[in-house]
């Protein structure tokens, strides 16, 4: 019974193992995505929408190098599981990203309300649309992280 037990359990620290990297990769693209999309917008005076698309673009195939490398450890990715990865990622980025955000910042707005109130009970200089927009950011960020993760495991980074 030990033998089952032991194997069960190093599952479950490979699989822990591989979601923090997974959670690294996800800090750095974020930066990247962020960093990029400032640089071009306040050095290049490029537009808003346009310093995005290319931000974004930048930070996904950063995604795909560091998650097969690092996180998932897969040495060689067909061309049709790069495509599955780029439509996995897109439809994260520019369908699941928009709907949560609307949601949280045009539909559903108490749990914003009570980031507010915590803010402000902390006496901390923000205002209810800045909390409302960056927990919307973050449920977004969290929603989509997983969907990527779940999908990019079962789809794209398969050692198969």
């Amino acid at each position: 019974m030990k033998h089952k037990h032991d194997k069960k359990d190093k599952v479950i620290k490979q699989e822990a193992a591989q979601a923090g990297r997974f959670g690294l990769v996800g800090i750095l693209n974020t930066l990247v995505d962020i960093v990029l999309y400032n640089v071009l917008i306040m050095l290049f005076l490029i537009p808003a929408g346009a310093a995005g698309v290319v931000s974004g673009t930048v930070a996904m195939v950063n995604s795909f190098i560091f998650n097969q490398r690092f996180t998932f450890r897969v040495q060689k990715v067909s061309r049709a599981r790069i495509i599955t990865f780029f439509a996995i990622t897109g439809f994260g980025i520019y369908v699941i990203r928009p709907i949560v955000l609307t949601f949280f910042t045009k539909t559903w707005l108490w749990p914003s309300q009570i980031v507010y109130d915590v803010t402000s009970f902390l006496r901390l200089p923000f205002s209810a649309e800045f909390d409302r927009d960056n927990f919307a950011l973050a449920v977004a960020i969290l929603l989509v992280l997983t969907y990527n993760y779940i999908t990019y495991k079962k789809f794209v980074f398969t050692k198969s």
